[in-house]
Parts: C-alpha cells; sequence; structure tokens
C-alpha cells in the first residue's frame, strides 16, 4: 500500500508543472529561423521576381572523377518575347525513322520479338487517324514493307507518298472499301504478287454514329455501321488468312475493337457502335 501510495503522490505533483507548462503558447518556444512557415509563404501569386538573366553555377569533377573546386559562374539571358511555351510540330510533319537491322541486332531478345523486322504489314483505314499512326509506328519497329487499304482515294495517296518519302520504305495503297468483299480479294492477291504474303493485319477502318437514340436509329445507317466495322473486319480476317495460310506461314491478325464492346460509355447513345464493337471483340474469339 506505501508503494502505490507513493507512485500516486508522485503523480499528482508532477501534475502542476504540465499544467504550468501548457499555458505558455509553443510558438513562442520554437526560435523563428525553426519554423516551417514565414510571411515570405504568403506572398501573392502574382508576386514575381522577373529576372533578366539567370544566375548559373556548375561544378564539375576533376579528371579522376573525384569532386574538385573547379567551378564556372556565369548568367544566361531571358528574353521575354519567349514565355510563351512553344508549339509542337504538327504530327504530320514528326520524322519516321525505320528500325534498322543494326539496332535490331543489338536489342535484347525480348525487344527484338516485340518488333515487325521484316514484316509485310497491311493496315486498313491507314489514310489518316489511328490507322495512320499505327503504319507509322510499324515502320518504326522495323516492318520491311507497308500496305494501306483506305476508301479515300486522294487522302490514301498522300498517306503512301508520305509514309515512303519519310521512311524509304516500299508503300503502297490500295483504295478499298471493306464492305467489297471481292474488291478485297483482288487487293489481298495483288499483295502477294508484289510483296508476299502479308505477315499482319492490323484492322484500323471503323466508323462511329453517336449520340443517336436506339428508338430513332435509321436502319440504313445501322446496316452500315455493321457492315464497316463487323462484317468489313471479318472479311479483311478472312482474305489476309487465306494467304498466310497457303503460304504456310505463321501471322498476326489485329481487329481494332473498343470498350464500348464490353460496357456501355454511358452517357454516349451509340448502340450501333456498341453492338459492333462487341462483335469485333467475339470474331477474334473463335
Amino acid at each position: 500500500m506505501s508503494g502505490r501510495t507513493a507512485v500516486l503522490r508522485a503523480t499528482r505533483a508532477a501534475a502542476p508543472l504540465l499544467s504550468n507548462a501548457s499555458r505558455t503558447p509553443i510558438f513562442r518556444a520554437i526560435p523563428a529561423a525553426q519554423r516551417t512557415f514565414s510571411l515570405s509563404a504568403s506572398r501573392s501569386k502574382s508576386d514575381v521576381v522577373r529576372e533578366t538573366e539567370v544566375p548559373v553555377s556548375m561544378y564539375s569533377p576533376d579528371s579522376k572523377g573525384a569532386a574538385g573546386s573547379t567551378s564556372d559562374h556565369f548568367s544566361i539571358p531571358v528574353n521575354r518575347d519567349d514565355a510563351k511555351p512553344k508549339p509542337f510540330p504538327a504530327e504530320e510533319d514528326a520524322d519516321v525513322v525505320p528500325l534498322t537491322k543494326r539496332v535490331w541486332r543489338e536489342m535484347p531478345p525480348m525487344m527484338q520479338k516485340m518488333s515487325v523486322m521484316d514484316k509485310v504489314v497491311v493496315v486498313t483505314g491507314g489514310a489518316r487517324g489511328l490507322g495512320n499512326h499505327m503504319a507509322r509506328a510499324c515502320a518504326e519497329a522495323g516492318a520491311k514493307a507497308l500496305v494501306i487499304f483506305d476508301v479515300n482515294q486522294e487522302l490514301g495517296d498522300e498517306a503512301a507518298a508520305e509514309l515512303h518519302q519519310k521512311t524509304g520504305l516500299p508503300v503502297s495503297f490500295f483504295k478499298v472499301d471493306v464492305r467489297d468483299g471481292a474488291a478485297i480479294n483482288a487487293a489481298v492477291d495483288a499483295c502477294v504478287e508484289t510483296y508476299g504474303a502479308p505477315d499482319v493485319l492490323i484492322n484500323s477502318a471503323g466508323i462511329a454514329d453517336s449520340n443517336i437514340k436506339a428508338e430513332t436509329y435509321d436502319p440504313a445507317m445501322f446496316r452500315r455501321l455493321i457492315d464497316i466495322n463487323l462484317t468489313g473486319s471479318f472479311l479483311m480476317s478472312q482474305a489476309i488468312g487465306r494467304a498466310m495460310m497457303a503460304a504456310k506461314k505463321p501471322g498476326s491478325i489485329i481487329l481494332v475493337a473498343s470498350m464500348s464492346g464490353s460496357i456501355v460509355n454511358y452517357p454516349q447513345e451509340q448502340s450501333c457502335y456498341n453492338a459492333s464493337k462487341a462483335g469485333v471483340i467475339h470474331t477474334t474469339s473463335v
């Protein structure tokens, strides 16, 4: 009992000391130099120091790579007329640099497998948009020949000429509507005769009729979209697949679908587009 009483008395005796200490504001006990925040942090956003020169200090290691006393101090001028960010060059003007054999040989085996080195690649809808950029990417990934299928004669010619000029690769354009099976077969036969059986098909041709209510959707528009997005994907895959099988060579057939084939992107009203892309997804599941 005496031990417990002693502990209680010690606790009670210490309590006033803690109470007195808590009466002193904490910020007064902290030296000004150690405070995290200061009045300078409350400056307005418009209070900017506009330098006419930017001072630069550069410290370099010595000849042995160790930290030395070599330093350089100078200033670079600031051009106030150059304050706005410079625009990026137009995507059409960007360089397209093909992957060379020398660089490919130096790549790790896994990266080599992810290339299309020495492959003949067919891209539908390659005159513009995603298809055109996919064709450019294939050139940069090592394709030996590019074949563009598109329904737009003018844009298709321009895209093929531009890709050839930028890459030096053989590039062909076929004006083909992916709904026209006979035209597809004729174009694929000509492609095989020129380059051999294609190694890769990227089916990017497609359209989207968005923001149209299902109850007012024109049946003719419905059939047109299904024919382009779904039937066109099947006809292209069928023709290219037959060419690959006839040549007894492996290949890759890539159909561009959409997340809208698996979910409903509310509030977009595009029942036909969703149905077409769901069909594309399941076409590759067979």
